[in-house]
Order: C-alpha cells, then sequence, then structure tokens
C-alpha cells in the first residue's frame, strides 16, 4: 500500500530544537511560538495562522512518546493522518489534536483573546488512531493474504448514528451564552471598561445542546463496540511494514472525524529460506560426488518445482540464481531473485570399500597419496574416527 503525503517541514526545524530534544525542551519552545504567532496577538493574522498550524502540528507529534517514536523512524509518513501525526498507543493512539486552538488553550489563559461574540466552535474531536500486530508466513508475504481480525474500540453510536441525541430529537439555542458559545465579562477599572470573552461553559462553544440526549451514549456520539475488519495484505510486504486503514480507528468524540488503524505486519522466519530485501536464499546441501562429478538438482519454490543444474567442480559456497523467483515487489516491480547457496557436504562415515575407493582416486591425483603417512589418507582417518 502506497502512502502519499504533501511535502512538509521537519517537525524539530518547525519547533526550533535539537532531535534529542527533551519533553521539556519541547514544551518551552512551543510555549515560545504560540505566544508569538497565535493569530489573536500577530499583527499579520494571515500568515500567523499558517504558522500557528505548523508549530502545533509539531507539538502534537513530538509531544506524545509514542508519535514522536514513530516519526523518528518513519519520518511524516508514520504520522501521516492524525493531527499532522499518527500517533498513539498500541490499542489506542491519541489522534490528532482537534482543531489549533485546543492545544495552545491547555497551556495558556486565552481568557484575553477569546473569540468574538457570535462565533461559535464545535466540540467534535478526531478520534484515536488505532494499532493492530498481526503475525504471517514468509509464503503468506509472498503470495498475499487476507486477514481478518476484530478490535475493540469506541465507535459510532448505532442508536443515534453519532447525533448524541434521542431518535426524533433535536438541538435547541444554549440560553447562557444566546447560541453565541461565547460568555462575555465586561470589567470595570480606573482605566476604562474591560471587555473579555471565554468559551461558553454549559454548551462548551457549540452554541446549542441537545433537546434530549441519547441514552445509549449520554450525548458523546460514541460507545465501545468490537469490530471485524478484514484487510488485504499485499505480496511482497516485508516485516514490520504498517497498513493504514483510513477511518477504521476510534470514533470521534461528539461527532468528530474517526481515527485511523495500522496493522503491523510481522513475517515469521523460515524453516530454509532467508529473505533480503526482495531477494530469497536458500542453502542447498550437496554430495561430495555430485559437486566432483556435476548433477541436476530439483528444488521446491512458492512458485512450485524447478531445476537446477550443478556444474562438474562446484566447489562449497557456490551461488546459483534463478532470476524472478523471489520476492514480489510491493509496488508492481521487478521482483526479487532466488539465491541457492551450494554446501558441499564432506561424508563423515566410510566404510572399507568406499576407504579404498578414495584411496584409488587420490593415488590418481598428483597432490595426494594414500599411504599411512599421506594427508589424504590422514584425512579419510580423521573422518572416520581412526588413528
Amino acid at each position: 500500500m502506497v502512502m502519499q503525503q504533501m511535502t512538509k517541514q521537519d517537525y524539530y526545524k518547525v519547533l526550533g530544537v535539537e532531535r534529542n530534544a527533551t519533553e521539556r525542551d519541547i514544551k518551552m519552545a512551543f510555549k515560545k511560538l504560540a505566544r508569538q504567532y497565535h493569530p489573536d496577538v500577530a499583527e499579520n493574522k494571515e500568515e500567523a495562522e499558517v504558522k500557528f498550524r505548523e508549530i502545533n502540528e509539531a507539538y502534537a507529534v513530538l509531544s506524545d512518546e509514542e508519535k514522536r517514536q514513530l516519526y523518528d523512524q518513519f519520518g511524516h509518513q508514520g504520522v501521516q493522518g492524525s493531527g499532522g501525526g499518527y500517533g498513539g498507543g498500541y490499542g489506542g493512539f491519541s489522534g490528532g489534536f482537534g482543531g489549533f486552538e485546543s492545544i495552545f488553550e491547555s497551556l495558556f489563559d486565552m481568557s484575553g483573546m477569546g473569540r468574538a461574540s457570535g462565533q461559535t466552535r464545535s466540540r467534535a474531536r478526531r478520534g484515536s488512531d488505532l494499532r493492530k500486530d498481526v503475525e504471517i508466513e514468509l509464503e503468506d508475504a509472498f503470495r498475499g493474504k487476507e486477514e481478518d481480525f476484530t478490535v475493540e474500540s469506541y465507535q459510532t453510536c448505532p442508536v443515534c448514528n453519532g447525533r448524541r441525541v434521542k431518535p426524533g430529537a433535536g438541538f435547541k439555542e444554549c440560553k447562557p451564552c444566546q447560541g453565541s458559545g461565547m460568555m462575555r465579562n465586561v470589567q470595570n477599572t480606573v482605566f476604562g471598561q474591560f471587555v473579555t470573552s471565554s468559551t461558553c461553559g454549559h454548551c462548551h462553544g457549540e452554541g446549542r445542546i441537545p433537546e434530549e440526549v441519547c441514552d445509549e451514549c449520554r450525548g458523546e456520539a460514541r460507545t465501545i463496540r468490537k469490530e471485524r475488519i478484514s484487510v488485504k495484505i499485499p505480496a511482497g510486504i516485508d516485516n514490520g511494514m504498517p497498513i493504514r486503514l483510513t477511518g477504521k480507528g476510534e470514533a470521534g468524540e461528539f461527532g468528530g472525524q474517526a481515527g485511523d488503524l495500522y496493522l503491523f505486519v510481522h513475517v515469521k522466519e523460515h524453516q530454509h529460506l532467508k529473505r533480503e530485501g526482495k531477494n530469497l536464499i536458500l542453502e542447498l546441501p550437496i554430495g561430495f560426488a555430485d559437486a566432483a562429478l556435476g548433477t541436476e538438482k530439483e528444488i521446491v519454490t512458492f512458485d512450485g518445482t524447478e531445476k537446477i543444474k550443478i556444474h562438474e567442480g562446484t566447489q562449497t559456497d557456490a551461488v546459483l540464481t534463478l532470476h524472478g523467483k523471489g520476492m514480489p515487489d510491493l509496488r508492481g516491480g521487478k521482483p526479487g531473485d532466488l539465491l541457492v547457496r551450494l554446501k558441499v557436504v564432506t561424508p563423515t562415515k566410510l566404510n572399507e570399500k568406499q576407504r579404498k575407493l578414495l584411496c584409488q582416486f587420490a593415488e590418481e591425483g598428483p597432490q595426494f597419496h594414500c599411504g599411512k603417512k599421506g594427508f589424504f589418507g590422514k584425512l579419510v582417518d580423521a573422518l572416520t574416527g581412526k588413528n
């Protein structure tokens, strides 16, 4: 599965910190930049808002230990989809930051920088991302596999379908803020009147409240449920690769966007085959006579059987290459190769007839002698346990 993303600045550079910065360093850098670029205090509000979103996005990832770890390992691709971050714990990433104001307001008292009267905001928050680990065989990675699993998480309420109200009910205007979502406070001082505004605590800035809250979800728009999910694991996937399932994470709070589900694939080690990138490596033991005289062998691959020709005089560790018989390319490119590494097996037990034949063979060669003190004779004695 190919993940696409827009070019983004390095989050560490956005906050102006080193990659080994501590949590305190990151928080202090964010506070300083947030005060500088908050749209309510900056002169160039359009430019400030863009910058403010960038620093919030960077902080949302780097202030979360697990998001930061994924970002350090995979870059922006690893944290794509959750407010700039993929974030979160196994069983529940902390999904996006739900609007750039929320982080800032959690760190600073912005009572004097509130919205103008009449502006409301939604309570909706993006749902958390989830992680699921699955283990497959190497052959499954070669062929691809349909995997089914169950996830237990917050899902959209089946009774109100995420509306937060009882079926047939609606919303009404919040009386304390008169539908504005904000509360104004006028303070008289010797310098004159100071007017501040803050989010309405009754409707939480939404400007409206349910006529009748849903009994199933109690107005949160979601409940904990189990969901059966099926996913196609693509052929050629490598160990540790994530598959992103958009919208299959937790449902958002108060009707917010659902998070994503990340399926991390772990490929088991094979009994005979070793994987190196797209190539597969098979170590094939052959007899001394086969190596000396040459022969044909039949091997079993994931695609069926293949015949290989072993040439006369083959030495141990010689490699035969079967082109295109390795792992498929994840993006549809050229597949890898199957590399057959030959291992010549020296006999460890010989009977008398075999010893005599080997001695006769040795006597025919210019460099060996089969006498008691000859090199080849000593070698045969050592292999058979004779002194």
